[in-house]
């Protein structure tokens, strides 16, 4: 193990605050936004903000989840013919399966003869 760490955001009180995965905010950059928007709007704005982006954050949650509900409405009949197609092949290939095990056993069979005829005539 490498015992060498560099310096930086990979350690202490920093990694704490704004070390998270990527894509996720923690406090520190949440506490971050919240004074930088305040010393740019001010005070009593702020409510206001808060209001349009609630807003904008439901219309979005809305609109995500109406293009999931069309895409899954939409993938449903491919899915449907693919369960039909699987089934059909599964079928298939149990039928060719038994028809090759009753061929194998026919040309057994045959082949047996033919060693017994063989040991008749000799």
């Amino acid at each position: 193990m490498n015992s060498c760490r560099k310096p930086g955001l990979t350690s202490g009180f920093f990694f704490y605050i704004f070390g998270k995965k990527r894509g996720q905010m923690g406090g520190g950059e949440i506490i971050v936004i919240l004074l930088a928007a305040l010393l740019l709007f001010g005070a009593d704005k702020m409510p206001e903000i808060a209001k349009g982006i609630a807003k904008g954050m439901r219309e979005f949650r809305k609109v995500s989840n109406d293009i999931k509900r069309e895409f899954e409405e939409s993938t449903q009949d491919i899915r449907t013919d693919l369960n039909d197609v699987t089934q059909d092949v599964k079928r298939n290939a149990e039928e060719v399966n038994k028809n090759m095990r009753s061929y194998i056993d026919e040309s057994e069979v045959a082949k047996d003869i033919k060693d017994i005829e063989s040991d008749i005539k000799s």
